[in-house]
């Protein structure tokens, strides 16, 4: 499984930052904080794409075929952290197709509406470089919401219908 998190625009395929399948953890499991720095250490909302096909330079216009579902994840770093560091990534629940997602929480409320084009251009710009295959996640550069974490602290993020989107708790 490849890791690709965006952090700009997808327009130089160069930016994306390759990252280590250990990063990669699913939700409702506690996060432990690291001892040194840990009042450093700040959370990401962001939402991925899963890809669903095997594709290489994938045409633009078909892109979209090749994104089967959307969730949230939490992007834990610091200065301190490398940037694919073990269990830095924390996956919420997928949700099929590239919808909409309305969301609350005491962290944040609102709708992600997924820019399709955008997701489009980074399908067809990173595959490029690299063949997807079937589980492969691309990490979209926009933040939901940014904060400090703290020890004890319950991340519960929920969809309007009560489900669960993304949980964990920090120990």
């Amino acid at each position: 499984m490849k890791i690709l998190r965006l952090d700009s625009t997808p327009t130089d395929a160069r930016a994306a930052v390759l990252m280590a399948d250990s990063a990669w953890r699913p939700d409702r499991r506690p996060l432990f904080m690291p001892e040194s720095g840990a009042d450093e250490v700040e959370c990401e909302i962001r939402t991925a794409v899963r890809i669903d096909r095997l594709g290489k330079c994938i045409n633009r216009q078909f892109a979209l075929r090749y994104a089967g579902a959307i969730a949230l994840v939490a992007y834990v770093h610091s200065p301190e952290m490398l940037p694919w560091s073990d269990d830095s990534i924390i996956q919420g629940t997928w949700i099929e197709g590239i919808v909409p997602i309305a969301y609350s929480s005491d962290i944040a409320t609102g709708v992600f509406v997924p820019d399709s084009e955008a997701i489009a251009e980074a399908i067809s710009k990173l595959s490029i470089g690299a063949t997807f295959k079937t589980g492969d996640v691309i990490i979209l550069p926009e933040v939901i919401a940014r904060f400090k974490l703290c020890n004890h602290q319950l991340i519960d993020i929920k969809a309007e219908d009560g489900n669960s989107l993304l949980t964990f708790k920090i120990k």
